[in-house]
């Protein structure tokens, strides 16, 4: 009797032996699996072919500004008025200008003292930035005559500028303007409160 109680306890005892070890070797083989499954994102972004992740949405607006700057100052020695007009696009975001979009169209008008005809420029090239209260303005520009040069333009508004207010009124005494030919010896200057500018958002 005692024999064969030993060998049933010794029975069962292999047998928890096999299941302990069944039990280990199981979970070796899930560990991986579950390890990986909590260690992957739950919302990895995906990666679209070139590596290049997905553009996060943003409450990014678009908005259409008309820039105006009327300059009174001197060109050749002459009393003149420069008047520069520019059409382009804004993408903000709770009304500051994060960036001006590429392909801003513009023109500009100079008239000299004396009743000369004025001489109308097509603008190119145009270049916008915006920091705090202040936008500069850099492009290119061919006159009536096909001579070239260039314009850069500095307004400031009275605080930062913010494109949801629409209409934002960038006369300053530091603004200035500059209008340089290319092969010509001609040139226009024109700052302070001489410089009257507006930026009207829509």
């Amino acid at each position: 009797m005692e024999m064969t109680a030993f060998k049933e306890k010794q029975h069962t005892s292999r047998n928890a032996t096999m299941l302990f070890i069944a039990v280990v070797a199981l979970t070796l083989v899930l560990t991986p699996t579950i390890g990986s499954m909590l260690l992957k994102p739950a919302s990895a972004a995906p990666f679209p072919q070139g590596g290049q992740k997905l553009l996060l949405l943003t409450n990014t607006e678009q908005k259409s500004v008309n820039i105006d700057v009327r300059a009174a100052g001197q060109a050749d020695g002459q009393d003149s008025i420069l008047h520069i007009s520019i059409d382009a696009q804004a993408a903000t975001e709770k009304g500051k200008i994060i960036r001006f979009e590429q392909g801003a169209t513009g023109s500009a008008e100079l008239t000299l003292g004396g009743g000369a005809p004025p001489t109308t420029f097509d603008l190119s090239n145009i270049v916008l930035k915006a920091s705090g209260a202040k936008i500069t303005i850099n492009a290119a520009f061919t006159d009536q005559d096909g001579d070239t040069g260039k314009i850069t333009v500095s307004i400031y508004a009275k605080k930062a500028i913010n494109a949801d207010t629409g209409f934002i009124n960038m006369t300053s005494k530091n603004n200035s303007v500059r209008l340089d030919y290319n092969a010509v010896n001609q040139h226009f200057r024109a700052s302070g409160l001489n410089v009257q500018a507006t930026a009207d958002f829509t």
